[in-house]
């Protein structure tokens, strides 16, 4: 049996919401969450995916949590309904952040949503996804549009209408810095789930037991203090001996390195590096141009305001510089613009860090 009521146990399953939808006695529309104290506890920032029948009558199973600095997924709750329509999702969404509000006193609004393509999760999320290369995937995309409409137009045509103009267009790099582009983690639990319940087709009331003995509590156990298995979230991305050994080598080519400092610019220079600081943002170039402050401010300028004239100019700018933005006080949470960054570190990030002061040893491995 699952209780209603808030447990004092921190790993025992508990349902804090549940929803019955009648008509004329008949039974519309099922919904039950349940999590425990310890895995709630956890939120932060959204993740969901369904995964479908595990219980003999149709009902669906929806999982929510969220992917921390390590790429880990890390389970707030789960939700049995019998649709998986707006109303769902939006049910799932509220319980969390009901739950939430009630046990910690803690107003949780997310801004990312991580999900499959799925229009009913997406329409449900009910604040905007708001992320800073919103303006500039657009630009991009009308000169790409533009250009293949001259070469293809159907495949323009196509283009435009499922990966640019759909709801569902948050595929591209860049989309939200600081946060996982892929949900394999998630999918992997749905993985899970099956696995703990042995795949087996059964009754509603059957199916709940199972959820909370070989499940919620399972995943909850995990996440305590006392476990040799211990799930730990993240708050800061594992920087690993092959991340240093990447960092380290053009340190290595010229360890003379000339650090020229104004109040408002830094500059870095190596025989295969330059780098510049302007306005609080650091740039690099992976060319052997030397590269002033005016170049940088032009760079900010067209980039920012997204200046380029056609797809081809946006292909040959976009990447001509690197944008490094510094965080003090834990420099393992600074963030990059190339490619590499979006598993959470660069050499970039290594090279700036080191040169900062900011870690002043590299480890022996490396």
């Amino acid at each position: 049996m699952i209780n209603e009521g808030t447990p004092d146990d921190p790993n025992v399953t508990f349902c804090p919401m549940h929803q019955i939808d009648r008509n004329r006695g008949t039974i519309t529309a099922l919904r039950i969450f349940m999590t425990t104290i310890k895995l709630i506890s956890q939120v932060e920032e959204d993740a969901t995916n369904s995964t479908y029948k595990l219980v003999w009558n149709g009902y669906k199973v929806l999982l929510v949590g969220s992917c921390d600095r390590g790429k880990k997924f890390h389970p707030f709750g789960i939700a049995v309904t019998m649709y998986e329509k707006n109303q769902d999702f939006e049910y799932l969404f509220q319980a969390l952040k009901e739950t939430v509000k009630k046990l910690f006193e803690r107003h949780i609004q997310p801004i990312v949503l991580l999900a499959d393509g799925a229009e009913a999760i997406h329409n449900s999320f009910a604040k905007p996804i708001t992320f800073n290369n919103r303006t500039m995937f657009k630009s991009a995309s009308k000169f790409f549009i533009e250009k293949w409409t001259e070469l293809n137009k159907d495949f323009a045509s196509y283009s435009e209408r499922t990966w640019i103009n759909s709801s569902i267009n948050g595929w591209f790099y860049g989309r939200s810095q600081s946060h996982p582009v892929i949900n394999n983690a998630l999918e992997s639990h749905n993985k899970v789930i099956k696995d703990l319940v042995e795949r087996k087709y059964m009754p509603l009331a059957d199916f709940l037991k199972n959820i909370n003995d070989a499940v919620l509590q399972f995943w909850s156990f995990q996440r305590n203090d006392i476990g040799s298995d211990l799930k730990v979230f993240s708050k800061e991305p594992n920087v690993t001996k092959d991340d240093f050994k990447r960092g380290k080598p053009s340190i290595n080519i010229n360890p003379n390195i000339n650090i020229n400092t104004t109040r408002k610019e830094k500059a870095w220079k190596t025989s295969k590096k330059n780098v510049k600081e302007v306005d609080n943002t650091i740039l690099d170039v992976d060319t052997f141009k030397p590269i002033d402050k005016e170049h940088c401010k032009n760079y900010i300028q067209m980039f920012n305001q997204c200046e380029w004239n056609s797809f081809q100019h946006f292909v040959e700018t976009f990447q001509e510089l690197r944008f490094f933005r510094p965080k003090d006080d834990n420099w393992r949470l600074s963030t990059c613009s190339c490619p590499s960054w979006f598993n959470y570190i660069c050499k970039h990030i290594i090279e700036i860090a080191f040169r900062e002061s900011l870690f002043t040893e590299f480890p022996k491995e490396a």
